[in-house]
């Protein structure tokens, strides 16, 4: 009797064992399928939101009519700050996905000295334009360009940017970019 027990406990501990994993390998199939079949929709279940672009902010992205490019920095460092740097490429790109006019690319300080060395003495040469390898260079049509640099939150040993302020940063150097220094900074509600 012990033994039959035993046995029939034991085939319905497979057999249950067995569905958890088909259902895990099907949800894991179905997610796979949604993602290449919808590429655009993204799911931030993040819980400071990290990767979700406010109302606000898609609009403004979505009305800008000229020529903006995007340009976020690379390099070799320690782990906590490569993963920061490609936090702020990866939000940089959610921006730039908005609107076609919006151009996102990212510079590798590290991949040759001549390529940096052009890139430093036209982006960072001019002391009023402080570039730090969080910043994203923001350049008009006509190759002016400005700093956006996020504030930074320290969480045990990960740096990462403060997504609400990135945002609200990145829209006020576009804006400027597009209508010049003398314009008013665009408050988006929180």
């Amino acid at each position: 009797m012990n033994q039959k027990r035993s046995f029939l406990y034991g085939t319905h501990a497979v057999a249950l064992s067995l569905l958890v994993a088909v259902i895990v390998i099907a949800l894991n199939g179905l997610t796979a399928f949604l993602v290449e079949r919808y590429p655009q929709v993204k799911l931030d279940i993040t819980p400071q939101r990290y990767y979700s672009i406010s109302k606000e902010a898609k609009a403004y992205f979505q009305a800008v009519e000229v020529p903006i490019k995007l340009i976020s920095l690379r390099c070799m460092a320690p782990d906590e700050v490569m993963s920061s740097m490609d936090m702020i490429a990866d939000i940089t790109s959610r921006f730039a996905s908005q609107n076609p006019n919006i151009i996102c690319e990212v510079f590798d300080l590290d991949r040759d000295e001549e390529a940096t060395n052009e890139f430093l003495e036209k982006y960072a040469s001019d002391p009023a334009n402080e570039v730090s390898i969080f910043s994203v260079l923001v350049e008009g049509e006509d190759g002016s360009f400005g700093v956006v640099t996020p504030k930074l939150n320290e969480t045990g040993y990960m740096l990462y940017p403060s997504y609400e302020d990135f945002e609200q940063r990145m829209i006020n150097g576009i804006n400027r970019e597009i209508h010049g220094d003398s314009v008013e900074e665009i408050t988006i509600p929180e």
